[in-house]
């Protein structure tokens, strides 16, 4: 059974570093907004619920692949458990200030959205990288287009008060 998580301000202060690294942050954005977008149903034992908006097991898990994917050695399940809770709480903080921005009626501009992918996209070795990174994923530049929409509603300073 999933847990129903209230509405809650989540504090976070502007230039805090997140726990999880930017790449992560924006598989976040995509995890959550393929789930909304294409009407995906949601899996009967959601790992969340945040007021009502299904946070799917398949995304704690992905998330927590991509975190382990980063290891240098594989970690004990002690280990992946505290990751797999850490990964819980983000998606749960990332969806909460999500709500938090759409009801603040904050505005994400392109221009918004095209610096946050390109800082995404600087933070791979190459453009390539971030291309075999993204078809990896099954991911399109629009899936990226709308998950920054989130993303920078998310992150961005206006959400700091």
């Amino acid at each position: 059974m999933a847990a129903d998580f209230p509405s809650a301000t989540v504090p976070v202060s502007c230039g805090e570093s997140m726990m999880f690294p930017r790449l992560a942050s924006a598989a976040l954005a995509v995890l959550l907004l393929v789930a909304r977008a294409h009407g995906a149903p949601v899996p009967p034992e959601a790992a969340a619920t945040v007021n009502g908006v299904a946070i799917p097991r398949s995304s704690l898990l992905d998330v927590v692949q991509a975190l382990v994917a980063q290891l240098d050695d594989i970690p004990d399940t002690k280990t992946t458990e505290k990751y797999r809770r850490q990964a819980l709480d983000s998606l749960i903080d990332f969806e909460l200030l999500y709500q938090d921005g759409q009801a603040r009626e904050l505005v994400v501009t392109e221009a918004d959205v095209e610096a946050e992918i390109k800082r995404t996209e600087k933070s791979f070795p190459s453009p390539k990288a971030y291309e075999e990174a993204l078809q990896a994923k099954g991911l399109t530049r629009a899936d990226i287009d709308e998950a920054g929409v989130e993303e920078v509603l998310v992150y961005s300073p206006m959400t700091c008060e």
